[in-house]
């Protein structure tokens, strides 16, 4: 249990530093826009050949449904992704009669 609630925590804390690039990035921008960093951005700003690969072999072996269900995600913002399923874990595994 206590595994769950260490990942949940990296997650949440990926999450706002994401959220601290973004905003460092938009501040840098020469317009001023606020622009949310993708899942597959991230993932190529972390380990750029690992993504390639992941793409290679979803091209490959997804069937095609699979495919663009897998892209949307990618797409999604990874401030959301991260940060959601980093709360999510952290409410499924928090300790029990803590707050009962």
């Amino acid at each position: 249990m206590i595994l769950f609630r260490l990942i949940a925590l990296l997650l949440i804390v990926m999450a706002l530093m994401v959220l601290g690039y973004d905003v460092l990035t938009s501040l840098g921008s020469p317009d001023g826009a606020f622009a949310l960093t993708g899942l597959s951005g991230f993932w190529a700003i972390v380990h750029g050949p690992s993504m390639a690969a992941f793409a290679d072999f979803v091209a490959n072996t997804a069937p095609e449904w699979a495919q663009g269900a897998i892209n949307m995600i990618m797409g999604w913002p990874a401030v959301a992704v991260l940060g959601g399923l980093g709360v999510v874990l952290a409410v499924l595994f928090r300790r029990r009669g803590y707050l009962d």
